[in-house]
């Protein structure tokens, strides 16, 4: 379904102020204008005299804003099938410039930014990374995550359900998604272990037919791609790192559990449709291939050029599965950083297996503005509950009182920041769609 881009009527919020701020500083040559106090025109001391003073959670003044563009050199890589989809849908491009998102959203927040609770990220909270299987439900997918603030998720995620809702014509929706997914976040911050019950669309799709194990296998090895030679010289390591691990940490499982007996290259993804996965079939608890267990192991990415985000020094891998382990809801049979990999530029990687029950929630499973709601209260209460650990209860207590207080104090300014945000996503949406097809 393609989303037409929104129109955005001129009224006096933060889009308006913004507006004003700019022909002040066109009159006046200035970054902003707070008070008129030189003289100029009639026009420019009215646009001058219209700027407020920055007001306690208001974004302040600062340097131009980085493009919600996605990278040149990033595009000249993605599929034909990618970039029609980055053309023909919103929600795509959004999903597919994360990193530019989140430096937007780093900026927009830089004066406060070193007053802020550090917390464990998600890194790229959208309604698309909700998954469930048959026993576990919640956000999926840490290849982003990282430490930094917690507007980075709060952001990401409500933009996500704006999104969703515009989609649908369900626009009216959004206030009170966006209040239960903040109060989900509330909640999970203040009571301890805050799970609520089954969003409706789990139990729902649940009841759909479920593909068994070998349908599950046999999909599996439709996504193995032939590996270049480098990649393939590689596989033997791998194994015997995964082998190793399960020693120490599953001494329990068969000898042969960890047996190689396929891999391919793996494209999936949007936001990672470029970074580097292999999947491989492993033996599993037995020699039958009924019980063959299926491993991804990707290699991480880097979030360097991203201010607000702190990042392990040459240990991207790490972040993510200390990220998947903070957070996720979901269980990994195996979860784990491999070694180094040959040389520095094969990077650093990570892998974990698949379930055959895992289904992502498609953002077009959703039948009403109820479901919607639902999920961002559950994602707000997974991320309260889990982006804030300390090894002393009352150092844990006190982050979270402090994180609490801190949304409290600047959601009307996150709110703010959403609707700017996404107004600048649809216009940059809007001239890259326009452009010629390379």
């Amino acid at each position: 379904m393609v989303m037409a881009p929104p129109t955005f009527p001129a009224r006096g919020g933060p889009v308006s102020r913004r507006l004003l701020a700019a022909l002040a500083a066109a009159c006046l040559g200035l970054l902003v204008a707070p008070e008129p106090r030189l003289q100029a025109s009639s026009a420019c001391q009215v646009a001058s005299a219209a700027v407020p003073a920055a007001a306690p959670g208001a974004q302040p003044p600062g340097p131009a804003p980085s493009p919600l563009w996605p990278d040149e050199a990033a595009l000249a890589q993605v599929s034909p099938e990618l970039l029609e989809q980055l053309r023909s849908d919103p929600y795509v491009y959004f999903r597919f410039i994360n990193r530019q998102w989140t430096r937007r959203v780093c900026e927009r927040f830089t004066d406060v930014i070193p007053s802020l609770t550090t917390v464990r990220l998600h890194g790229d909270a959208h309604l698309e990374q909700y998954a469930y299987t048959d026993v576990d439900r919640g956000l999926d997918d840490f290849d982003d995550s990282a430490t930094g603030p917690s507007v980075v998720d709060v952001s990401r995620f409500l933009a996500s359900v704006d999104l969703v809702l515009r989609r649908h014509g369900w626009s009216g929706a959004y206030p009170t998604a966006a209040e239960a997914f903040l109060a989900g976040y509330r909640k999970g911050l203040t009571v301890e272990g805050y799970l609520p019950p089954d969003p409706a669309i789990v139990t729902r799709l649940r009841q759909r037919p479920r593909r068994d194990t070998v349908a599950f296998l046999q999909w599996a090895d439709s996504l193995m791609l032939p590996l270049a030679d480098d990649a393939a010289k590689l596989v033997p390591t791998v194994e015997a790192a995964i082998d190793e691990f399960a020693r120490r940490m599953r001494p329990g499982l068969p000898r042969d559990y960890f047996r190689i007996k396929r891999s391919g290259h793996l494209k999936l993804g949007v936001g990672s449709a470029l970074t580097t996965k292999v999947l491989l079939r492993v033996e599993g608890p037995s020699p039958a291939a009924e019980d063959d267990v299926v491993i991804e192991a990707k290699r991480a990415s880097s979030l360097g050029g991203v201010p607000c985000l702190t990042v392990p020094p040459a240990a991207e891998a790490v972040r993510v599965v200390a990220g998947t382990r903070q957070i996720g809801r979901l269980h990994n049979e195996v979860l784990m950083v491999l070694p180094k990999l040959g040389t520095a530029e094969f990077g650093t990687w990570w892998v974990r297996s698949w379930s055959p029950s895992y289904v992502e929630v498609d953002i077009d499973d959703y039948i009403s503005p109820d479901e919607i709601v639902e999920v961002a209260h559950d994602v707000g209460a997974q991320l309260g509950s889990r982006n804030l650990r300390d090894d002393s209860p009352q150092a844990q207590a006190q982050g979270r009182r402090a994180e609490g207080q801190t949304v409290e104090q600047l959601e009307r300014r996150i709110r703010d920041g959403v609707a700017d945000l996404t107004a600048e996503l649809f216009e940059a949406w809007s001239r890259f769609r326009a452009r010629p097809v390379p």
